[in-house]
């Protein structure tokens, strides 16, 4: 298995926009490189036509003291990388396969095992919550 610097060689840079939940917008390029190569993922510098914004580790406040917040914890790499995958997700059955590799980053950085499950359980949950709204967008089976 990769090492965190290994899988995450640049640091994520950029700024804190909106209030509330905070959305970030990269200002430099952030990659996740799989031992697969094909698996890996380049999120580009903001782009007002693509609007893409992080906002971290969907986290609910309420669980905050268990898991963290959105921001502090060692999973926010596995969290903006996973945003831009589901972002980009044109079908279910993607954002799956981006929730998958959400746990797998979450393994490479050395997140507890049990911090992993409720965090990819939330993960599929707000999948399977979303579902309606996800098919409307778009997205298909």
């Amino acid at each position: 298995m990769l090492t965190k610097t290994e899988a995450f060689p640049l640091p994520f840079i950029g700024e804190y926009h909106g209030a509330g939940l905070a959305q970030f917008k990269l200002y430099k390029p952030f990659k996740y490189i799989d031992e697969d190569p094909t698996q890996s993922v380049t999120v580009p510098i903001y782009d007002p036509v693509l609007d893409f914004k992080t906002d971290g580790a969907s986290i609910p406040p309420v669980v905050y003291s268990i898991i963290g917040s959105p921001w502090r914890g060692k999973y926010v790499e596995a969290a903006i990388i996973h945003d831009w995958e589901c972002d980009q997700a044109k079908t279910l059955k993607e954002r799956h396969a981006a929730d998958k590799k959400f746990l797998k980053m979450l393994k490479i950085l050395k997140i507890p095992y049990w911090k992993q499950r409720v965090m990819y359980r939330g993960v599929r949950a707000g999948a399977w919550l979303n579902k309606k709204k996800i098919l409307a967008n778009g997205l298909t089976k």
